[in-house]
Formats: structure tokens, C-alpha cells, sequence
């Protein structure tokens, strides 16, 4: 995949056997103070840990994948060169590389963005009315433990979004796609990750998320990070390209 860099976010293990014969394709990005429980060399070597980029600040386990995203972002403006290709993605360890009809996620990358000039490709997207009466996640901030239920979070997402772009999107407007590309895994043009990520750096700074699940039950900031990314994909209007992968056991 020499046009793009795709990371995946892990903690401590990987499902290795997966990764056999396309090692090469993937950075491996260990999040969190767990220790490193890697055994095949060929992906130990690509091992890239969140805590040695010079753009990292801790932000606590309740990010989740999101602390890598905010620690690359913030290394890439220092470093600007620091990813080399036009594209980059981000993968969580529990999923796998091939698609449910035996296509090697290799494969399918190195075909689709041959043909892209824009847009998002979607490794976990989410049935939009699913998403929104289902999981129907909350970010209330009179009841920070809160998890499910109003006011939803997407409100006061899109309000920021409206505040930073100066734009007049509605919830309407937000509920009118036919899906999310949710758990911070996606592929976007190298300049478009910049773009949502100085979004999502000044809506945090406006709103801590820290605030939220203050028992720490949830991980609750990583949570709502992956739905800030959603919500700035879909009202950027940004073709979503799905490539469903179906989730691993957590290690």
C-alpha cells in the first residue's frame, strides 16, 4: 500500500496471525501503559508507540484510539513530512483484514484509492438509524455519567461544526446519510485528516470530554472522539467508500 500509511491502534496483543505476509502494509500504534505483547519480529519492528511522537500529550486511557490520532496530528504539524504518502488510515487491533467475502483489506485498498481523487474509506460503518435509536449515545452535561439517552450527542457536535466552519447544517442534514463511519476507522486524504483533526482539536478544547464518564467506566472520551469524526466526515459531505470488517475478540 505504498499511497497510504494505515495504522493500527492497539494496546498491548494483536491477533498476529492475520498480519503474516503483509507485515510491511501496517503500522502497528501501541496506545496506553499496558505492556507490548508482541512475538512475530517482521511486526515488532513497525511497532510505532504513542508516547515517542514528539506531538504526544497523555490524555488518559479514556481516549482510547483517539490519543494516537491527537498525537499524530499534533506531530505532523511539527513534522510535516513525518508521513510520507497521500493517504492515511486508522484500523483497531480487533478487527479483521478481510471482508466477510474473502477480500484482503491489502487488496482492496491498493484498487479503490488507485480511483479516488477524495472521500472516506469506511472499515466500520454503522446503519445511521441504528446508530441514532439504538445506541442513542448522550452528551449531557448536567449528568456527565450519563451514557444513553437526550439530549444526543450529535446535537451539540454539529453546533460546533456549524461555530468552527461557518456553516448553518442542521440534524436534519446530519440524520439524511444513510450511515456513519464510526470507531476511528477510516481512510482519508493526508490534508482531510489534517482539516477534521484542527476541528476536533479546538471543539475538545472548548468542550472536555474529560468531563464525561467520570468514573471511567466507559471510556467515554474515545466514544464521542469517534462520533466528532463521523459527524465532521458526513457534513463535510465526503464520499464514504464502506469496506465492512468484522470485529476480532479484545486481547
Amino acid at each position: 500500500m505504498a499511497s497510504c500509511s494505515l495504522h493500527i491502534v492497539f494496546h498491548s496483543g494483536l491477533h498476529e496471525d492475520q498480519y503474516a505476509g503483509v507485515e510491511e502494509s501496517f503500522t502497528f500504534a501501541k496506545v496506553g501503559d499496558h505492556p507490548i505483547k508482541v512475538s512475530n519480529p517482521k511486526i515488532a519492528e513497525r511497532v510505532m508507540r504513542c508516547d515517542s511522537l514528539s506531538g504526544f500529550i497523555p490524555m488518559g486511557s479514556n481516549w482510547a484510539e483517539s490519543e494516537f490520532l491527537f498525537a499524530l496530528y499534533r506531530t505532523m504539524l511539527k513534522e510535516p513530512n513525518r508521513i510520507a504518502t497521500s493517504w492515511i488510515g486508522f484500523l483497531q487491533y480487533d478487527h479483521l483484514i478481510t471482508s466477510d467475502e474473502g477480500v484482503s483489506l491489502v487488496d482492496f485498498i491498493d484498487g479503490e484509492l488507485g480511483a479516488m481523487e477524495d472521500g472516506v474509506i469506511s472499515f466500520a460503518p454503522i446503519d445511521l438509524r441504528y446508530e441514532i435509536d439504538g445506541n442513542h449515545i448522550a452528551m449531557d452535561f448536567s449528568d456527565p455519567q450519563k451514557l444513553q439517552g437526550d439530549p444526543r450527542c450529535y446535537f451539540p457536535m454539529i453546533a460546533q461544526y456549524n461555530k468552527f466552519h461557518s456553516t448553518k447544517w442542521s440534524y436534519s442534514d446530519l440524520i439524511s446519510n444513510e450511515c456513519l463511519a464510526l470507531c476511528s476507522s477510516f481512510i482519508m486524504r493526508k490534508d482531510r485528516f489534517m482539516d477534521m483533526m484542527r476541528f476536533c482539536s479546538w471543539a475538545t478544547s472548548v468542550n472536555d470530554l474529560n468531563l464525561f464518564d467520570p468514573l471511567r467506566k466507559h471510556r467515554m472520551a474515545g466514544g464521542l472522539m469517534e462520533r466528532y469524526y463521523a459527524t465532521w466526515i458526513a457534513l463535510r459531505r465526503l464520499r464514504l467508500h464502506k469496506f465492512k470488517l468484522a470485529g476480532l475478540p479484545r486481547l
